[in-house]
This record gives structure tokens, sequence and C-alpha cells, in this order.
């Protein structure tokens, strides 16, 4: 990944992981390749507009 991008992809992950909480975000992280549809499901709820 290029490095400009790095910082949109780590704040992105922040939201994500506050929203979801550290347990589901790790376990959406783990199983994600496996049920791309469970961590795609939780975007729902989360707005990355500040």
């Amino acid at each position: 990944m290029p490095p400009a991008e790095r910082f949109d992809v780590d704040r992105a992950a922040a939201r994500l992981r506050d929203a979801l909480g550290e347990p589901e975000y790790t376990r959406a992280r783990t199983t994600g390749h496996d049920h791309p549809e469970r961590p795609a499901a939780a975007l729902n709820d989360v707005s990355f507009a500040r």
C-alpha cells in the first residue's frame, strides 16, 4: 500500500474497531476472508463521515 494511503486506512480501521468493539473487530479481521459478507454487513452501521 502506498504510504500516502496508510493514514486513511488506519483511520477507517480505528473507526470500525470503535464501532464494533475489539473482540468483534478481531473476529471480523480473522474470519473476513472466509465470510466476506459479515464485515461488510457491519459497515452498514458505521458512518465514516465526520
